[in-house]
């Protein structure tokens, strides 16, 4: 039988991602999302129910998404839920339920994204990459020429005949009088 585990969830950060980088190259980053409900109580006071999920993004999405999320950032979110337990330092068993997403739009207008300020670099950078070359601009490339193709052979000519020329009309005095090749 098969199954489905997807989740799909629209709130704002609530606080600034934090970034680990491994050795490897690969990020892994995390963040708080908020979604809230807003219900109408029987005493139509509205009440606001605020529900915090743990997001973690991985590989691409920590590395292309990270640096634009920021506390208070909209964001839309495709994940899968994971359940997960680990040991504390004094041997207690902790238990915690995350979002790890796998697709992130960003829905904070990009004019809203620029007034926040920029978020901390992350603590362990990794090993640093080597120093690039200069890179020399190569010679101006031709465009590819066009292919050449055959010209069309001209429309046969239709054949030119003579045009009919129409009987030859009797000719009749201008007098009326009798004419003696009609006969009359």
């Amino acid at each position: 039988m098969a199954s489905v585990n997807k989740v799909i969830l629209v709130g704002n950060v609530g606080k600034d991602p934090e970034v680990r980088q491994f050795q490897d190259g690969n990020q892994v980053c995390n963040f708080t999302l908020a979604t809230s409900e807003v219900h109408t109580g029987a005493d139509g006071q509205r009440n606001e129910i605020t529900t915090w999920h743990n997001i973690v993004l991985a590989g691409k999405n920590a590395t292309n998404v990270a640096p634009f999320i920021r506390k208070g950032t909209s964001l839309y979110i495709e994940g899968k839920i994971r359940n997960r337990s680990f040991q504390t330092s004094t041997g207690e068993t902790k238990y915690i339920t995350e979002i790890v997403a796998f697709a992130v739009q960003i829905l904070t207008p990009k004019q809203e994204q620029a007034q926040a300020p920029a978020p901390a670099q992350p603590a362990y950078q990794g090993p640093v990459a080597p120093p690039q070359r200069p890179v020399t601009p190569a010679a101006p490339v031709s465009p590819p020429a066009q292919p050449q193709y055959p010209q069309a052979p001209a429309p046969p000519v239709a054949p030119q005949y003579p045009q009919p020329t129409p009987p030859a009309q009797p000719q009749y005095p201008a007098d009326g009088g009798y004419d003696p090749s009609v006969g009359f």
